[in-house]
């Protein structure tokens, strides 16, 4: 999950600066594409993230009732 992560996250970069390409920036058809794919991939990692933080409430729970 968190390789996952990690990978959206260089995508994240990639498409911010593809759309601040100035020929992207001129054909409005591919700029929202592009802003469509962020959006989406961003929505993505903002649910791994909250899967992950899921994961290690769970985790702190389970290691804390062994105690």
């Amino acid at each position: 999950m968190e390789s996952e992560i990690e990978e959206l996250g260089a995508h994240i970069v990639e498409l911010e600066n593809e759309i601040n390409d100035p020929e992207v920036l001129r054909d409005h058809l591919l700029l929202r594409d592009k802003c469509d794919e962020l959006d989406d991939t961003r929505f993505h990692q903002q649910e791994l993230y909250d899967e992950w933080e899921k994961l290690a409430e769970e985790q702190e729970t389970f290691e804390n009732e062994g105690e």
